[in-house]
């Protein structure tokens, strides 16, 4: 899957639509544009498969790459968890 190009991106709030084509996906960690993971999708479509990546809006006319806080479920950096310490 890393040999391979990219071929495009999956808007977010379209994935319920490329659930059908979906082979796989990993977890890849960036450093930037900010720290975090984001998701390599391996989509079969059109008698081919192909590598792409998830992006979210920002503008009506602007996307950037969905980067999760971690990898492993959770809040991903959605809320902020306040931590309470018991004496």
């Amino acid at each position: 899957m890393f040999k391979q190009k990219f071929s495009g991106s999956i808007q977010q709030e379209h994935l319920s639509w490329w659930k059908p084509y979906w082979i796989k996906s990993i977890n890849l960690e960036i450093l930037y544009p900010k720290e975090g993971f984001i998701t390599l999708v391996k989509v079969f479509r059109e008698g081919k498969p192909s590598v792409r990546v998830i992006t979210r809006p920002i503008s009506s006319d602007k996307r950037e790459l969905l980067v999760l806080k971690n990898n492993y479920g959770g809040n991903n950096g959605k809320y902020n968890r306040v931590n309470k310490k018991t004496t």
